[in-house]
């Protein structure tokens, strides 16, 4: 389971108003959602073809077996984003396709919200890969998420699964002023430090919700959890970690973008040896492990193609 300056051209305009996402029971896609999904990564598939990197260039990065690691990490995010929709649009669907039976409401909703922070790297990797600024491409990238999130408050669903009122309002909150931040709107709050902010977010609720998962979520005052709602806790604290590892590449280690969807890969790869193997997070959420296996097969041969 599991943007300096971008060229837009003229004639593509996006209207996000009255976009309404699937509700949490409700595994059919919407359409404007959908729509606004392609859209994005309609506009990534543009902005990657205005400046790819020069061969002197690419043969520094990797090249696994003679592979080209950009064309790996286009392809893997592509693959990527698919995943990342259907677990965004249709988070029963997604569940059901990795083998867990009956999933508590819980637990469509954090796979919902991990769909959308893996869509945040899909579409952020799309518009800066060819060479594009990744700060106004992770701004793009956070609108799948701000608009979940700002749903969410409207619709009081963490509320009624049994949140408390931070996790109510918080996550909507942060979003609505990084996301503005990273386009350069939110006043004293310029994108650079925005993106900073944004990777720390990440990353450290990322690393506290996969390491302590329980204290982590009571924190957060969550309602009663199962053991295998903690385990998908686990597991989506991992794709937050994972977004973080993203982020912060360029914000803190100041990579290329490439590079950043290489270390992510990688990261992806360490949670699924772990689900797995170590601490088991497949089998105590009720999933078939054939899908962990591909995806740590899949997560292994792009980390290698593009950091090798």
């Amino acid at each position: 389971m599991h943007v300096e300056s971008v060229w837009i051209p003229s004639n593509h305009s996006i209207n996000w108003e009255g976009y309404h996402l699937p509700k949490l029971h409700n595994p059919i896609p919407m359409v404007k959602l959908s729509t606004t999904i392609i859209g994005s990564l309609a506009l990534g598939s543009e902005a990657a073809m205005l400046k790819k990197p020069t061969p002197a260039v690419m043969k520094l990065r990797g090249g696994l077996a003679g592979l080209d690691p950009t064309q790996v990490a286009t392809a893997a995010t592509y693959l990527s984003a698919v995943n990342a929709g259907v677990m965004s649009l249709a988070p029963e669907k997604a569940a059901e396709m990795y083998g867990i039976k009956d999933p508590s409401p819980v637990m469509c909703q954090m796979a919902e919200w991990a769909g959308g922070m893996m869509l945040l790297i899909a579409i952020t990797s799309l518009m800066s890969i060819g060479g594009g600024d990744f700060t106004n491409a992770l701004a793009w990238g956070s609108v799948p998420s701000l608009i979940q999130n700002v749903q969410g408050v409207l619709k009081g669903t963490a509320g009624k699964l049994g949140f408390g009122t931070a996790a109510q309002y918080m996550p909507a909150l942060v979003s609505a002023v990084l996301t503005a931040g990273l386009f350069g709107k939110a006043g004293p709050l310029d994108s650079g430090l925005a993106l900073k902010i944004t990777a720390g977010w990440f990353l450290a609720n990322g690393l506290g919700c996969y390491f302590v998962t329980e204290p982590f979520m009571g924190a957060w005052e969550a309602p009663p959890l199962s053991s295998a709602d903690m385990a998908f806790a686990k597991f989506f604290g991992g794709i937050m970690a994972c977004t973080g590892v993203f982020v912060s590449s360029v914000a803190f280690l100041e990579k290329d973008t490439l590079t950043a969807i290489g270390y992510t890969w990688a990261a992806f790869l360490a949670t699924s040896i772990d689900a797995l193997f170590i601490s088991k997070t497949m089998e105590k959420m009720g999933a078939d492990p054939t899908g962990g296996y591909v995806w740590a097969a899949i997560q292994a041969g792009v980390a290698a193609a593009i950091l090798a």
